[in-house]
């Protein structure tokens, strides 16, 4: 028995389908700070059991993690926070978080053990921010070098990398091809404007190393050469203490970059034999990243290696500070890129044995000054900002404190207080400093361990946010970050006193740095900290912003330049396609539309030798229903097909030509080598998309060309304004020739059609879409959007019985000769077959029921004893058997019908 097919078909409403994604961001709201001076933003704990020495065991301080000597326990890049320590277990490890509060992911390296109690072998971290590089230097006190780096790309892709020991190498001893000596002590990365890392670190012991930089070039993967030593040991002192010394050390306070200029300051140790042997403060800054070196007055006065500086370079010293004076070492300084610098040393009050920090600066002139403060603590770091404002952390008393130097007018002198005390837990550090942090969104970072007890147990090791800016910070995106999708909004937290907030936005750093109310730039000023953006982001772009935060008594604080990159999106794979229609035609230059209703065109010169006859082509399609939204069409590509030439061809251009609610190829579309005007609406959307070296077969479109098909596309659909209308794709050679110049292209009535090849003149494209799946399926066998002639539900184009909804609703090829043809199967008196849907029917609501007929009469059909049970599922189809019980009678019709 042959099954028969019969469909009962009718038209409900249409279902869309919405595919958009959104993104949201949580909504802040602002808050009036008037007269604060900090606000405690977070303290987090990275690991509740950090290392301890006991103090029977301890060399220098039961305390390595947070003692002044490990510099860079912190660096900020790309919106995550890194630090590194020792853990109880004596393991080093390296902790990151997402900005601003996200947990701490803690990598533990078991495979290294910190063996001796010596509180000067702490741990450091620094970041290449051309190659996404993360490097680690531990353990060393006048000792081998301990390093290990990341795979490239590990913090450049925080979120996209494995963050695990499987991203590190091995411990190595030397930088690379780099050997650093067995005397390595005290290592400080720091960030080069050019994106690459350098290291600073002394070769030697106290009172006998010099001071090396080291440079890790991003670009190449690998340090540099020719680097090395830039402040020496050699030269002669005499001085309290000291009689004709000749060997010394520098005790680095900063070396640290502002704007391109690179500055260093430090004292001097003349022996081993403590403090009472240090002395003096001293500055140089290079502008070549520390290749050549100058005095605070501009002289140059060494160079890196041989010509290294000393104590017997001139013009060194730039404040005279005796021995025996109470000058410990390493404390900290602070540049600007106008020049000037500010550094803060603790010794005696000039005739007194009364310790005090003591700020000496720099003018942007070269001139120095200082001033005693009126307190005193541990040797602390220090920050400055823009407006002249300083900041201090460092502990007092067990505990860690921030103070603040207000500046006059003129900048000559500034007022210090103490305006936080951390009284919640003592402090066993001495006051660190995330500067990457602080550069990014003025917001200071603080890492310190709680105290230990004399025992060494182990105790929590403390990251802390302070909020002390009148600028707006923690922004979101964060400063610098490559975004997974394209943010619909930006957020931050208010400065102190901030009221309202200014926002700016651009693609241009420099606009956004230098815009005004009145700049283009200007989004608008709002009271909430977050502003969603008016219009959509382009993807792969990068995009700066700006919050200037206005107070209650209308002063406005200038903010800083943030950016982030929208994601690069890869073009959409075209899933739809559009065909030509046979209304697809060629124009002649003087015999108007020929050739309506033929397999092939001729695009080009030719005709007889009294009269050179120019023909250009024209490709018609119709609009697709992609519901009432503006630009759809995310992708597109024309391809069509080049089958052979008569001499050489000429550059042929495309062009569209508008759009129009008939179909008709029109004489007036006509445009080529002649004097014919070009009809007004047409957009060239690529030249030279065929010439004389285009191979045969399929001609595409170029990606500038399809971006630009794109554009047309969405200007002619109009917000669904040209649903079902027609658009007209040209294309035409505008060079004059005397000769037969022509190419031979298939036209839709003459492609071949087959799931190997299809040669008919297509449009492929995406599309954000709420066309139903059953529309989407006509545009692609049909090229068309409107359930009319061929492509109406009822319509058999193949003429093989079944009809268009059919052959929908079992994932078939309309053109294509097969069809259903399943062998029922009669066990006892149970009849069974198998048969697919798609499940693009399913989504559509589209159902296929079983019925069954004896004598074939109108209203004999009958679904009694009927059922149907999946088989199997792929991502088209999904197979069903069918079972028809109790079949006693001798014969036995059975047809699928289809309804919505």
């Amino acid at each position: 028995m042959d099954p028969l097919f019969l469909l009962n078909h009718f038209f409900p409403k249409k279902v869309f389908l919405n595919t958009a994604l959104a993104f949201a961001m949580p909504l802040l709201l602002a808050v009036k700070l008037v007269g604060q001076e900090l606000v405690v933003l977070k303290d987090s704990v990275v690991d509740p059991s950090a290392l301890n020495f006991s103090d029977a065991a301890a060399n220098f301080n039961n305390n390595v993690n947070g003692r002044t000597y490990q510099r860079h326990p912190m660096t900020t890049f790309k919106g995550y926070q890194y630090t590194t320590y020792y853990d109880d277990a004596r393991h080093v490890c390296l902790g990151r978080r997402k900005l601003p509060d996200g947990p701490w992911e803690i990598i533990r390296f078991t495979d290294y053990t910190i063996d001796n109690n010596d509180s000067h072998n702490s741990t450091t971290v620094g970041i290449c921010h051309l190659d996404g590089t993360i490097h680690l230097a531990f353990d060393h006190h006048a000792d081998p070098l301990n390093y290990r780096v990341s795979l490239p790309g590990v913090a450049t892709d925080p979120e996209g990398t494995s963050w695990s020991t499987a991203s590190f190498g091995a411990v190595m001893n030397t930088l690379g091809s780099i050997s650093v000596g067995n005397n390595f002590t005290y290592p400080s990365f720091f960030n080069a404007p050019n994106g690459n890392l350098m290291l600073y670190y002394r070769d030697g012991g106290s009172g006998n190393g010099d001071g090396m930089l080291q440079e890790y070039n991003g670009t190449a993967g690998e340090w540099s050469s020719g680097m090395g030593k830039i402040i020496s040991r050699s030269g002669s002192y005499t001085g309290v203490v000291s009689t004709n010394s000749g060997s010394r050390c520098p005790y680095i306070n900063g070396i640290s970059y502002a704007g391109d200029r690179l500055h260093a300051s430090w004292g001097w140790r003349e022996s081993a034999n403590g403090a009472s042997n240090n002395h003096d403060l001293n500055y140089a800054y290079s502008d070549d990243d520390g290749r050549t070196w100058f005095n605070s007055a501009g002289i140059q006065i060494g160079t890196i290696g041989s010509g290294a500086l000393s104590i017997n370079s001139p013009g060194l010293v730039v404040a005279a500070i005796p021995q025996n004076n109470g000058l410990s070492n390493q404390y900290t300084h602070f540049a600007y890129p106008d020049g000037s610098c500010h550094v803060m040393l603790s010794y005696h009050v000039a005739g007194t044995s009364i310790r005090r920090y003591h700020h000496h600066w720099r003018t942007a002139s070269g001139t120095w000054d200082f001033a005693a403060l009126p307190f005193n603590g541990s040797r602390p770091k220090m920050v400055g900002e823009d407006n002249g404002h300083l900041f201090l952390a460092y502990t007092s008393g067990g505990s860690l404190r921030i103070a603040r130097g207000v500046p006059n007018a003129s900048l000559s002198s500034w007022t210090w207080t103490s305006i936080h005390v951390q009284s919640n837990a003592s402090e066993g550090g001495e006051g660190h400093i995330d500067f990457a942090r602080w550069a990014n969104d003025n917001v200071i970072t603080t890492y310190g361990q709680q105290a230990g007890n004399s025992a060494g147990d182990p105790t929590p090791l403390h990251i802390r946010d302070y909020q002390v800016s009148t600028r707006a910070i923690e922004p979101v995106p964060y400063h610098d970050t490559c975004e997974a999708v394209i943010p619909s909004s930006l957020g931050w937290t208010a400065g102190l006193e901030a009221v309202t907030h200014r926002v700016f936005l651009g693609t241009s750093e420099s606009a956004v740095t230098e815009a005004s109310p009145a700049s283009p730039e200007y989004q608008g000023e709002t009271t909430e900290t977050n502003f969603a953006i008016p219009s959509s982001l382009s993807d792969g772009t990068t995009y700066y912003w700006r919050i200037d935060e206005v107070s209650d008594t209308s002063t406005t604080r200038k903010g800083k330049t943030w950016a982030f990159t929208t994601p690069t999106l890869p073009p959409p794979t075209p899933d739809q396609t559009l065909l030509s229609l046979a209304s697809d035609a060629s124009i002649r230059e003087f015999d108007n539309v020929v050739d309506v209703d033929r397999n092939f065109t001729l695009l080009g010169t030719g005709g007889p030798s009294s009269a050179r006859i120019d023909r250009c082509t024209i490709y018609v399609f119709q609009l697709p229903n992609l519901g009432a939204t503006s630009n759809p069409f995310s992708n597109a590509v024309l391809e069509f097909d080049y089958y052979d030439k008569d001499g050489n061809l000429k550059d042929c251009d495309l062009y569209g030509l508008g759009r129009r609610s008939s179909d008709e190829v029109l004489e007036a579309d006509y445009y080529g080598m002649s004097n014919s005007p070009d009809p007004t609406d047409a957009t060239l959307l690529q030249s030279g998309i065929l010439d004389n070296s285009t191979p045969f077969g399929t001609v595409a479109t170029s990606a500038l060309g399809g971006a630009a098909l794109r554009e047309y596309l969405n200007n002619e659909y109009d917000s669904g304004a040209g649903v079902g209308e027609f658009v007209f794709l040209r294309l035409n050679t505008a060079e004059a020739s005397s000769d037969i110049n022509r190419a031979y292209l298939t036209m839709s009535e003459g492609g071949v059609v087959s799931p190997e090849i299809d040669t008919r003149p297509r449009l492929s494209f995406a599309a954000e879409t709420t066309a139903t799946e059953e529309e989407k399926w006509r545009w692609q066998h049909f090229g068309t959007v409107i359930a009319i002639n061929d492509a109406a539900p009822l319509a058999d184009p193949n003429q093989d019985g079944e009809p268009n909804l059919l052959e929908f609703a079992t994932a078939q090829d309309p053109h294509a000769p097969e069809k259903i043809d399943q062998e029922l199967q009669l066990n006892g008196n149970t009849l069974s077959f198998d048969f697919p849907q798609s499940i693009a029917s399913q989504v559509d609501g589209i159902s296929i029921e079983i019925e069954w007929s004896d004598t074939l009469l109108p209203e004999s059909w009958s679904t009694t004893g009927v059922s149907q049970a999946e088989v199997s599922i792929n991502s088209t189809v999904v197979w069903m058997n069918a079972t028809l019980e109790d079949v006693e009678s001798d014969r036995r019709f059975v047809r699928l019908r289809v309804s919505r």
